[in-house]
Parts: C-alpha cells; structure tokens; sequence
C-alpha cells in the first residue's frame, strides 16, 4: 500500500511533468493562436510555480517557444516574451544562450520577432555585471547587424554594446 502511495507520488513529481511539457510542447504548433497564447500563458504559470525544478522538465521547450517570435502579430510575441520573462526568472540565461543563439539566426523568425528578441535580451545583459557566455551571441548578434530592417539594427546595436560590456574587452579580443 505503502509503494503504491509511493509509485504515485514519483509520477506526480517526476513523470507528470515532462508528460505536460510534451503536451504543452504540441500546442505551441497548433493553428489557433489563441490558443498558442494560452499555452504561452500556462508554460510561463508553470515555470514560475515550478521553480528551478522546471529546468529538468521542459527540456528542449523553449527552442518551441522562441519559434512563436516569428509571429506577425504583436500579441504573440508579447506573450512570448512574458514566457520568457517568467522562465528567467527560475532558469539562469546561460542555460538558454545556445537556443537563443539559434533564434537569432533563424531565418522564419523575422525582422519584427528578431527585433523583439534582441530588445528583450540587451534587457536581460542590462542587468547582469558579467556573464562570460555572451560571448557566444557575438556572431548570432553580427549576423543580424545585416538585418534588412533598420529596426533590427538598431536593437542590435544595443545588444551588441550590451554583450561587450558584459564579456569585457579582453574576452571579446581573445575571442576574435
């Protein structure tokens, strides 16, 4: 009686989670975005109610998530990056600098959603001292400093300065 109690809670605890994930995971390709924001809305509920544990539970999630930047409407990208905001705030930056690395050079993102992904970032870096893993969005970062759009540029610029403070120079000139 004792082990069964037992085997449920381990599946709550431990299962469950990454089943919802998955679940969540297909909403986010779903044609309705409605719901698409409503599944943004509760993966950010659940990073924030999850805590750091959130991390081992939703892997590969959150490359899904920044997929929905290349939205065209503002209130997708929005939520996007609300989620985002939320899951900072449990999982550190460097754990997403890879995906994010792959967002920027993402060709079906777009100027709006690169943009948008670029100002949330010179954000997150505004905040920080120092964060060597920025480093790795120093060419993710050039490459967008081609960016047709002018508003692209710009934010990139801001990023850019934002990556160089936070590197140093003497990181960024070894680098090169």
């Amino acid at each position: 009686m004792i082990f069964s109690y037992i085997c449920i809670l381990i599946y709550f605890w431990l299962l469950l989670p990454v089943e919802l994930f998955g679940a969540l995971r297909n909403r986010l390709h779903d044609s309705n975005k409605n719901l698409i924001m409503a599944t943004l809305s509760t993966i950010g509920g659940l990073a924030s109610a999850m805590g750091p544990a959130v991390e081992k539970s939703s892997k590969g999630i959150l490359s899904d998530i920044l997929k929905c930047l290349g939205d065209n409407k503002k209130h997708m990208r929005e939520c996007t990056l609300t989620t985002l905001d939320s899951w900072l705030a449990d999982v550190f930056l460097d754990k997403r600098v890879p995906c994010i690395t792959a967002a920027l050079t993402d060709a079906k993102l777009g100027a709006e959603g690169r943009r948008d992904l670029l100002d949330w970032l010179s954000r997150q870096l505004a905040g920080l001292a120092v964060f060597s893993d920025a480093i790795y969005l120093l060419k993710p970062s050039a490459f967008a400093m081609a960016d047709k759009s002018a508003d692209v540029r710009k934010a990139t610029d801001t990023c850019f300065g934002e990556i160089l403070r936070v590197c140093g120079q003497e990181m960024v000139s070894d680098s090169s």
